[in-house]
């Protein structure tokens, strides 16, 4: 999922070249329509990867719809937008690691325990 942008048409105001060229426009200005470009630049991106979400999660099985909200698409579509992703995705992996080595030493403790509980009741039987 790779966001593309609008082709660039001269009938665009938001993709025009000539309006970093324009004589009339004080730098200013020309600060201004950029920043306007790029606020729109980033709107197109955040509705492209919404629209790619929600495709993707009505492709999911509806217990997996249900534990996924709007919101929580939402920020996930504005985190691929500001191209956050590689430290999110990192996050979320030293989650899942200290996750699954507390599930590892509770299972590990839960063995021992019945471990410990069937040799006490070979114990009790013999």
């Amino acid at each position: 999922m790779s966001f593309q942008p609008a082709s660039s048409s001269s009938s665009s105001p938001y993709y025009s070249s000539d309006v970093s060229n324009s004589n009339y426009l004080t730098h200013t200005n020309t600060d201004l329509s950029d920043n306007h470009v790029d606020r729109e630049y980033f709107q197109q991106k955040i509705y492209y990867y919404l629209n790619e979400l929600r495709n993707f999660v009505q492709q999911a099985p509806f217990d997996i719809q249900t534990g996924i909200s709007e919101d929580m698409i939402t920020q996930l579509a504005h985190i691929l937008a500001e191209g956050k992703i590689f430290p999110t995705v990192s996050e979320l992996v030293s989650s899942q690691r200290v996750e699954e080595q507390i599930l590892h030493k509770q299972l590990i403790d839960l063995r021992a325990e019945q471990s410990g509980q069937f040799l006490s009741f070979r114990l009790t039987i013999l």
